[in-house]
């Protein structure tokens, strides 16, 4: 696996933009490389619902979540068609 401390899916820290480095990120369940913890709960979630994931040639992708905020049920509702 790719052990990197920017994530290549959205640009941002592993795990996070509040604690870059602190600890490991999330495995990618497109790509062998670790990403941070937000796109990992994100696929995860696409993954859940039964969605595409976006590939490594769509990386990076426009994060719908911000540096202060965690994917909430306002992002996941959508996906789980609610």
């Amino acid at each position: 696996m790719l052990r990197l401390t920017t994530c290549p899916r959205c640009l941002h820290h592993i795990p996070n933009d509040a604690q870059p480095g602190r600890h490991r990120g999330a495995l990618s369940r497109v790509a062998d490389a670790e990403i941070c913890t937000a796109c990992g709960s994100h696929e995860a979630e696409l993954s859940l619902a039964g969605r595409e994931l976006p590939s490594m040639a769509e990386w990076p992708i426009e994060a719908p979540w911000t540096t202060t905020s965690r994917l909430t049920s306002v992002h996941v509702a959508p996906l789980l068609g609610h």
